[in-house]
């Protein structure tokens, strides 16, 4: 370490400095450890699991592992004595050393492109403490190292408007890098707090739906606050488990940020928010529908972001193009694939939404969404169900369908799910999810009744994203 007080914990136990009973002098109340570095806490971690791994140890086996240590491992120690030996030390790490593009980037922004060591140093920390794991520390400040890096290469992507492919990580973030500091005239300290932290802690919030954190959510009246989380529970559901609509993570990060005031930007009024995150939805249902390639998808998203830049709203999609998303929706075997499934629970999650919010209800807390169950199984083999669906070919060609699914707020096991629609009809009167008990009022589940049910729920799409 350059610092001595990050030093303090490893020089006291390799010297050592010892207390009168003959025991390491050490933090050991958890007041004592607050007011340590975070390096130090690292150091005194690692050597407390060493050192009961060890303890447990007998005088044989110790002596055993001491002879293996000798023999086979091999420790270089090394004490940088000026800024530019460290840097080159932090950006040279080798391969099979837990290396990603995010340690190279964390590198230019605090060394590289840093001029003062102080800087150098209080930058580097304040990332360090930024991407600690949310569960190794009790501050609400901490993102973790795998969002840091989700946050700067959608940022990267936003601003460069060019799709980052794998091997061009690091390129392709320093680019973003030198662009912003030209265009800035600033140093890598102001980069990081500017654009570092406030896109990973955005994204942290988007991610968790943690909305209420987000500055918008104090300002926003009753009606429109519910809108605009009822858009972005929507649109979280399908960039975190459907692969086709991942694109669409770096325009709502950059609506987001805009919305909290980010600085460098014009602000963005809430209702201008919503309007945004309306045609966000759109393209989303468009990329579930037409399964367009991944250059479609990058010029729909980088179209969206010029919009967003010129102040302009995003053009309607056309009256055609309304009929074949709504086929797509209509004729789509959902419940055939795991990939379909989470889509249906988006959808149906979010026409449930608008249910609650156009009665003026409060919506679903986001534990109430726990599965999604067809009313008619696909497989099934009950009496109820050879009764009611005697043609094997329209009961395939159905059970798929969105209008035989439903939500459930309360895991159920394959043999209820099973089970003929009478029993089926009990649970779904204990739900709160409208769309479901409101099935518990039908006396069959037979052709006629899913056939309905799928006219409600296209007609329920319609309203919400006025189609």
């Amino acid at each position: 370490e350059l610092r001595k007080r990050d030093n303090d914990i490893l020089q006291r136990i390799l010297l050592p400095d010892l207390t009168d009973t003959g025991k390491l002098n050490l933090p050991t109340t958890a007041k004592d450890r607050k007011n340590i570095s975070l390096t130090n806490r690292r150091v005194l971690d690692n050597y407390e699991h060493l050192f009961s791994s060890v303890s447990a140890l007998s005088k044989d086996a110790r002596l055993i592992l001491l002879d293996f240590m000798l023999e086979r491992v091999y420790l270089l120690v090394c004490v940088p004595e000026t800024a530019v030996i460290a840097r080159n030390i932090v950006l040279a790490q080798g391969k099979g050393m837990d290396n990603e593009p995010i340690d190279d980037f964390k590198g230019l922004v605090c060394f590289r492109y840093t001029r003062s060591e102080d800087d150098m140093y209080t930058t580097f920390d304040d990332w360090d403490d930024l991407a600690t794991h949310p569960e190794d520390t009790t501050t609400s400040k901490s993102v973790g190292r795998d969002m840091v890096a989700s946050a700067c290469l959608l940022r990267a992507t936003a601003t460069m408007r060019s799709k980052i492919i794998k091997n061009d990580q690091v390129y392709a973030l320093e680019r973003w890098l030198r662009h912003d500091l030209v265009k800035n005239n600033y140093e890598g300290k102001q980069f990081f707090r500017r654009h570092v932290r406030p896109a990973c802690l955005a994204l942290k919030r988007f991610r968790c739906g943690d909305y209420d954190s987000f500055t918008w959510g104090s300002k926003a009246s009753g009606g429109l606050r519910e809108k605009l989380v009822m858009r972005l529970r929507f649109l979280r559901r399908l960039t975190g488990g459907v692969g086709c609509t991942k694109e669409l993570e770096f325009v709502i990060l950059e609506l987001l940020l805009r919305a909290g005031g980010a600085k460098g930007y014009k602000s963005l009024s809430l209702w201008r928010l919503d309007e945004y995150l309306h045609s966000i939805e759109l393209a989303a249902l468009w990329m579930i529908t037409e399964s367009p390639s991944a250059a479609q998808r990058y010029k729909r998203c980088f179209d969206m972001l010029d919009a967003i830049d010129a102040d302009l709203l995003i053009d309607d999609i056309p009256d055609e193009a309304k009929t074949a998303l709504l086929d797509g929706l209509s004729e789509r075997d959902f419940g055939s694939t795991a990939g379909g499934r989470r889509i249906a629970s988006a959808l149906l999650e979010r026409i449930n939404e608008y249910i609650l919010t156009e009665n003026k209800l409060d919506m679903m807390p986001d534990e109430c969404l726990v599965q999604i169950e067809p009313v008619l199984p696909p497989k099934a083999g009950g009496k109820y169900w050879k009764e009611h669906w005697k043609n094997k070919e329209e009961k395939e060609e159905l059970s798929q369908r969105l209008g035989n699914l439903v939500l459930l707020s309360r895991k159920v096991g394959a043999r209820e799910i099973k089970k003929g629609f009478a029993d089926k009809k009990k649970r779904y009167e204990e739900e709160v999810w409208p769309l479901t008990r409101s099935l518990a009022k039908l006396d069959a589940w037979e052709k006629d009744e899913l056939l309905e049910q799928q006219q409600v729920n296209e007609g329920l799409i319609k309203k919400a994203w006025a189609l």
